[in-house]
């Protein structure tokens, strides 16, 4: 399957799947904003977690990458843009150098109740934003805090106890989509948005093999 940035696919009927990029000012107005739901139950963004990732996503597209903290701040400010006070909202962050991510959260000032869960974590390990577990950039790892190799498993933990039946769910950064296929399985209604033609092809390809119905619009 080949995908094209800037495009849009229905995934059986009521699930949408994006190819664009949040940095770029005529893709959210234009093709994605028009077709989410205003706020969203479960937000979910593992973002890229450095220079490098985002250098590798956007020599798929040919593309210089925009300033990392410019795109941590466009991606978080069009999640906040859809969230309520209900919506849960979890980031990912790097086990041992959380970083700018962190950082620009709390420049930014996001609401409490977002949760960074650290990958690779014996469980959803989750911290505060404004309960003082940031501190210049770092996250606050709890003591019996162990590295394990599972991460889908983790994120699996995570959507069962946020999702449920007819929810919404968004996830921003989908890679091969496969938190949005969890998501599917649970009987959420998904959203998702990703940078790398290469890798959307790769999931879409995969949810049509096992039986999805893929429509591009």
């Amino acid at each position: 399957m080949k995908v094209q940035p800037n495009s849009v696919y229905a995934i059986d009927d009521d699930h949408l799947v994006f190819c664009g990029d949040i940095c770029d000012p005529r893709f959210v107005p234009d093709i994605l904003s028009p077709s989410l739901p205003s706020h969203f139950d479960h937000i979910f963004i593992d973002p890229h977690w450095g220079v490098v990732t985002l250098r590798l996503s956007y020599d798929d597209l040919d593309l210089p990458p925009p300033p990392y903290q410019d795109y941590l701040s466009a991606l978080f400010t069009f999640c906040a843009d859809h969230a309520v006070s209900g919506t849960s909202v979890v980031i990912t962050a790097p086990t041992r150098a959380p970083g700018l991510i962190f950082t620009e959260l709390a420049r930014l000032d996001f609401n409490e109740s977002w949760r960074a869960t650290v990958p690779y974590g014996s469980c959803d390990t989750s911290c505060y934003l404004a309960g003082g577990a940031f501190k210049n950039g770092n996250c606050v790892i709890p003591k019996d805090f162990s590295d394990c190799a599972d991460w889908q498993a983790v994120v699996k933990r995570v959507l069962v106890n946020a999702l449920g039946t007819g929810w919404t769910f968004f996830d921003p950064c989908a890679g091969r989509l496969l938190k949005f296929e969890l998501a599917l399985k649970i009987g959420a209604i998904a959203y998702a948005v990703e940078l790398s033609p290469k890798l959307l092809a790769d999931g879409l390809s995969r949810l049509s093999d096992r039986g999805h119905k893929i429509t591009r619009l």
